[in-house]
C-alpha cells in the first residue's frame, strides 16, 4: 500500500510541475513540411529542387558534350544507373522504386550486350521510325526517363504534399 501511495504522490508531483511549466512550442517536421505556401512558392520550390537534384547531376554529360562534341552511350548508361540508384533510395513509393530498378537493370543489360535491341518486325512506317530512333538513342532515352520520373516525383513532393526543399 505504501508503494501505491508513493507512486500517487510522484504522479501528482509530476502533474503539478507540468502544469506550472510554460508551454514550449517546438516546430514539428510534419507541420513544417505542410506549411501553407502559395502555389507560386511551391512551384518555385519544385523548380529549385529539379535544378539541384536533376540538372546538376547531369553536369558530367554537359562537360563531355562541350569537350568532345558528343556523348558516348556508356556515359549515358552510367549516368542512368547512378541517378536511378540514388533516386530509388529516396523514393517514397515502391512502384517508383521498381521503375528505377527496371531502368538500372535494362541500362546494365544494354551496356554489357548492346545487341539485345532487336530489329523491329514489319510495323507501320511511323511506328518503325519512332522505334528506330528510340533504339538508336536508347541510352539517352533512359536518362530522359530517369530525370522525368524524378521530376514528376519531386512535383508531387513539393507542390502537392508541400514538402520544403531543402528539408533540413
Amino acid at each position: 500500500m505504501a508503494i501505491t501511495s508513493a507512486s500517487a504522490v510522484a504522479a501528482s508531483a509530476v502533474a503539478a510541475s507540468a502544469a506550472s511549466a510554460p508551454a514550449v512550442s517546438v516546430p514539428d517536421a510534419a507541420v513544417r513540411r505542410r506549411a501553407p505556401l502559395p502555389l507560386h512558392d511551391r512551384l518555385g520550390t519544385w523548380i529549385a529542387s529539379v535544378v539541384c537534384m536533376v540538372i546538376f547531376p547531369l553536369f558530367p554529360i554537359f562537360v563531355e558534350i562541350m569537350k568532345t562534341g558528343e556523348v558516348k552511350p556508356d556515359s549515358y548508361l552510367l549516368t542512368t544507373v547512378v541517378l536511378a540508384i540514388g533516386y530509388g533510395f529516396t523514393s517514397l513509393h515502391m512502384s517508383v522504386r521498381g521503375l528505377y530498378g527496371l531502368l538500372v537493370f535494362f541500362s546494365l543489360v544494354l551496356s554489357y550486350n548492346p545487341s539485345v535491341v532487336l530489329s523491329p518486325p514489319s510495323w507501320p512506317t511511323f511506328i518503325a521510325d519512332f522505334e528506330a530512333w528510340v533504339t538508336y538513342h536508347l541510352p539517352l532515352t533512359f536518362v530522359i526517363l530517369v530525370t522525368a520520373v524524378h521530376s514528376v516525383e519531386r512535383f508531387v513532393w513539393h507542390v502537392t504534399l508541400r514538402r520544403v526543399f531543402p528539408d533540413w
